[in-house]
């Protein structure tokens, strides 16, 4: 695994990377390279943080773990102001004062969950577990030159105190977060355009982020928590969702190929993923639908079929409530 650090700010002194069997593995990042490489035995994948302007940074991270892993790290007390996105996987970290004088401050993040800190940062221990991949953005800002950010954040009570009396918040977000999210990491610009294109797209996550998540979401301490297994299966019905969206998929065929309770997977769905397992279905089938629309080779009722929907009217209707024109409107706009 190659975690690559743009700016020596954001390296930790040190690090030890812990296995289950406590076994420690010490690590010291380069401060030339401004790199670390881990074996793949124990991480396969990528951590690569790109300083885009003065006061914003963003990482990206796309990595799987062959067994519960964990990282101690040292820093030498910088405050960090960083928003956190998980798109897949699960992460939980610890926070502790630089003299241990109080107990560690905990943070948990899961699958479309977010979360947001602010504080300096002293001794940091982040775990990660075996065989489930972990994508996650982090964009790390400057809370002078962001300061309006920051107000939001602070008047909604969404922020996360590093150093603080509580543990941390976390909120989920919207397939609509969650399409930005992954157009930054599937940047389709040339280097010499990328950081250009990343800082209008985080700058438009910016607002929409406090303006449909923050502003309008009530926080939850410990939204993203679930039994190892139930999380499994929850992450099995969203793969098969994002791969079969075409197909006739029900609650109950959902959640017998699962394996996992019919309620549990209702519930836990719209828990861990900020959204009812038919709106997700729903959001999965427009994207494709815009895909198949904008490639200008299909037809309307070509489309709809294609993407599961035996009536195009209804397939229409659905497409106008998401992207604001119909299916016909949305192809003569694109010749």
């Amino acid at each position: 695994m190659h975690i690559q650090y743009s700016t020596q700010a954001l390296m930790p002194q040190a690090m030890d990377v812990v296995l289950p069997d406590g076994h420690k593995e010490k690590q010291k990042p380069s401060g030339e390279s401004k790199s670390l490489q881990l074996p793949k035995t124990v991480l396969d994948g990528t951590v690569v943080t790109t300083e885009l302007c003065p006061g914003m940074l963003l990482t990206i991270s796309d990595f799987t773990p062959e067994q519960d892993t964990s990282f101690a790290e040292t820093y030498a007390g910088q405050e960090v102001f960083q928003l956190s996105f998980c798109l897949n996987g699960l992460a939980e970290w610890t926070y502790q004062k630089e003299d241990d004088s109080t107990p560690a401050q905990r943070f948990w993040l899961s699958a479309q969950h977010s979360q947001i800190r602010l504080g300096p940062v002293w001794h940091c221990r982040s775990t990660f577990y075996g065989g489930i991949r972990f994508r996650g953005i982090s964009i790390t800002l400057d809370p002078q030159k962001y300061a309006d950010v920051l107000h939001r954040v602070r008047a909604k009570q969404a922020l996360c105190d590093i150093g603080g009396a509580e543990d941390g918040r976390v909120y989920p977000f919207h397939a609509q977060i969650g399409q930005i999210l992954q157009e930054i990491i599937d940047c389709p610009m040339e280097e010499g355009l990328r950081q250009l294109y990343w800082q209008g797209k985080i700058l438009e996550l910016l607002a929409l982020y406090c303006d449909r998540v923050i502003c309008r979401t009530p926080a939850s301490r410990y939204g993203g928590e679930l039994a190892s297994r139930d999380y499994e299966a929850l992450l099995l019905v969203r793969d098969m969702i994002d791969t079969r969206y075409a197909e006739p998929l029900t609650i109950a065929l959902l959640a017998h190929e699962a394996l996992i309770n019919e309620n549990l997977l209702k519930q836990g769905f719209r828990r861990c993923f900020g959204c009812t397992v038919n709106e997700y279905l729903v959001e999965c089938r427009m994207q494709a639908a815009h895909t198949l629309l904008q490639s200008g080779r299909y037809k309307v009722g070509e489309v709809a079929w294609a993407v599961g929907y035996a009536h195009t009217g209804y397939f229409i209707r659905q497409f106008h409530t998401r992207f604001g024109l119909t299916p016909g409107e949305f192809l003569h706009g694109i010749r």
